[in-house]
């Protein structure tokens, strides 16, 4: 999964095929679950130092930011 407008199949690695351009919240929101067969929208991300789950809702920005 990649980033940005400009990122398409090929453009990282010529052999590389498959590449999913995403927004970079959700690039993010990826690599924080470390897989990308996950459901981000109801499975929790990650856990915060205090063991509690961290969903995708938490980490993506508001309209105003």
């Amino acid at each position: 999964m990649l980033s940005g407008n400009r990122n398409f199949e090929g453009r990282i690695n010529p052999q590389r095929e498959g590449e999913l351009p995403g927004e970079p919240a959700v690039v993010v929101a990826f690599a924080a679950g470390g897989v990308v067969d996950v459901n981000i929208m109801d499975e929790p991300l990650a856990k915060d130092r205090q063991g509690q789950p961290v969903y995708l809702r938490d980490i993506w920005p508001t309209r105003r930011e």
